[in-house]
């Protein structure tokens, strides 16, 4: 258990002190992004205290399993199991309504997905490292926002392993995205 509260410290560490390239934020942008830390700090402190106690945590969205994560892209005309899981949250998050227990991805989840895109653009796009467009199709950013929902911790991507990753840039991470 120590071993990881270790690794989980000095990951959250790491992410603090690694430079990242100078701008300049609207206080909007800034306000956006806190309420996401926040977000991840809570998710963080969840899944810390339910490993300390032997627990698995819950998710926070009723109909998705406990442990739960979105881990593929999904997009139209895609038959797929966690597109279920999907349609759930959307209409959680009030952009899918009259929510059909089928593995289809069709043109009501699409739309859904383009809903759920703007909703969360700004978190989105920072987490898949470009402004994004609400294309309904279920990336990385959108993986990483509806995991974040789900209170699953999202390490981010891994500057300097010299491959240029999803959501890397050259600006965010110049070492592996000349």
């Amino acid at each position: 258990m120590k071993k990881i509260f270790s690794i989980i410290t000095v990951l959250t560490v790491a992410a603090m002190i690694i430079p990242q390239s100078a701008q300049a934020l609207t206080a909007d942008e800034l306000e956006v992004q806190i309420k996401d830390l926040s977000a991840q700090l809570s998710a963080l402190q969840t899944r810390l205290s339910a490993l300390l106690q032997g627990t698995t945590p819950t998710t926070t969205i009723e109909g998705i399993p406990a442990g739960f994560t979105f881990t593929k892209n999904l997009s139209l005309e895609m038959k797929d199991a966690d597109v279920v899981n999907l349609k759930i949250v959307l209409a959680a998050e009030n952009c899918l309504s009259g929510v059909a227990n089928t593995n289809y991805f069709g043109s009501k989840t699409l739309k859904a997905v383009k809903c759920f895109q703007l909703k969360y653009k700004d978190a989105i796009s920072e987490a898949a490292g470009y402004n994004i467009k609400a294309s309904g199709f279920v990336g990385t950013g959108t993986r990483a926002k509806l995991n974040t929902l789900l209170g699953v911790l999202s390490l981010g991507t891994v500057c300097g392993n010299g491959t240029c990753e999803t959501g890397e840039t050259s600006s965010n991470c110049p070492a592996d995205c000349p």
